[in-house]
């Protein structure tokens, strides 16, 4: 089983993208905090 993870962004000008649980994903609200927020689901898992 392949588990992925959709990101809606707020903005309509970008597009969904898929991740996988192991991928590092960005928290685009906190995208300008050095560093910024991210976060990977298998961590929380």
């Amino acid at each position: 089983m392949s588990e992925k993870v959709l990101v809606y962004p707020f903005s309509e000008k970008k597009i969904t993208v898929m991740f996988t649980f192991d991928d590092e994903i960005e928290a685009g609200i906190y995208k300008d905090n050095a560093p910024p927020l991210s976060i990977k689901i298998r961590d929380i898992l």
